[in-house]
């Protein structure tokens, strides 16, 4: 009796534990400090100003290596200008038109700015001739939007997606919901409106009539005597592998954090311009900075999975103590793919 009351009061109190530590851990990770920050914008400026002498000198490929770098330290709207311009000069278009976007929509918050502006929607309309421009819409927010199978984002874009001209093929997906291809023609100068809609398995089942169950005394007491009538070897299961998600959640995210501390350490460190594009001068640093970026994004990844396990396997440790309806023909069976953990509770009512 003291050991059944014993795993009860545990098993109430995981769930509250489990909350405040996924709560704890879904806060954003400690940005860098002030000092790291305001190396990294002097790295970014100084890099930036080396490429606008290069513009000056008529040298666009060492202005536009110069300028892509700066901008991936300090996302600025004057550096995304002047690498949007660069691009236009060297024919990439359709970079040019995501940059000249980028710097325009921050550039129309500002009222002093419009002489800045204009110039930029110029541009903007000069790669667009060369282009094709995509204005897609979900009817479900979050899903995944794929352009020739590679994502483009999620929706909904809040702004138009620039491709080359050709033949594309959009989809979008959202967990087991997929939308039906769609292929599209666009030549340059060309633009599209796309409407996908998300279909799938719905997952919809229909309840049968509630009936009282004689072994509660009431709708929120349960009764002693039935608790110990119930096997507690599939919560103990389903506490058990709370645990293990708990503990991959924490040990997970904290590599994360550590990823991405590393990262930001080694893009500030650099002391020289470097670029992580064709012809790069840093191949050893740059290679460094994405294999820190891809570890880290693995093990957030690992490390959501881990605390959605551990709630959904707190929950179903309360559900099989105190509303179980038949114990007797209740099976966890856990599941794990890509896109999601956690366990499937299969009862007979």
């Amino acid at each position: 009796m003291i050991t059944m009351r014993r795993l009860l009061v545990r098993a109430l109190l995981l769930p509250v534990m489990l909350s405040a530590v996924s709560a704890s851990a879904q806060q954003p990770a400690p940005k860098a400090n002030e000092g790291t920050e305001k190396t990294v914008h002097d790295n970014a400026k100084r890099i930036f100003d080396e490429g606008i002498k290069s513009e000056k000198d008529g040298d666009w490929e060492r202005a536009y290596s110069s300028y892509i770098v700066a901008f991936r330290l300090w996302r600025h709207f004057d550096i995304s200008a002047n690498l949007g311009g660069a691009e236009l000069h060297l024919g990439k278009y359709r970079d040019a038109a995501e940059h000249i976007a980028f710097s325009l929509r921050r550039v129309s918050q500002e009222p002093t700015l419009q002489n800045e502006r204009a110039k930029l929607e110029e541009q903007l309309i000069e790669a667009k001739k060369h282009i094709g421009s995509l204005t897609i819409q979900v009817d479900a927010p979050g899903a995944d939007i794929l352009v020739d199978g590679k994502s483009v984002g999620r929706s909904p874009l809040d702004a138009t997606l620039f491709v080359e001209p050709g033949t594309r093929t959009i989809e979008a997906q959202l967990g087991d919901k997929k939308s039906g291809a769609r292929t599209v023609e666009l030549e340059a100068g060309s633009s599209r409106e796309v409407s996908l809609k998300l279909e799938g398995a719905s997952g919809s089942s229909t309840a049968s009539p509630a009936t009282r169950d004689p072994s509660r005394t009431s709708d929120s007491t349960p009764n002693l005597e039935s608790l110990r009538r119930k096997s507690v070897v599939p919560a103990i299961f389903s506490a058990s592998l709370a645990a293990v998600g708990l503990t991959v959640g924490i040990v997970f995210s904290v590599k994360a954090a550590s990823k991405e501390d590393d990262r930001e350490q080694l893009v500030a460190q650099l002391g020289e311009p470097y670029a992580c594009g064709p012809g790069s001068q840093r191949p050893v640093e740059c290679a460094q900075i994405k294999e820190l970026a891809d570890d880290r994004v693995s093990a957030r990844n690992i490390g959501i999975a881990g605390f959605v396990t551990a709630g959904i396997s707190a929950a179903a440790t309360v559900y099989l103590l105190w509303l179980q309806p038949n114990p007797s023909k209740v099976a966890i069976v856990p599941s794990v793919s890509t896109q999601h953990a956690g366990i499937n509770l299969r009862t007979t009512f």
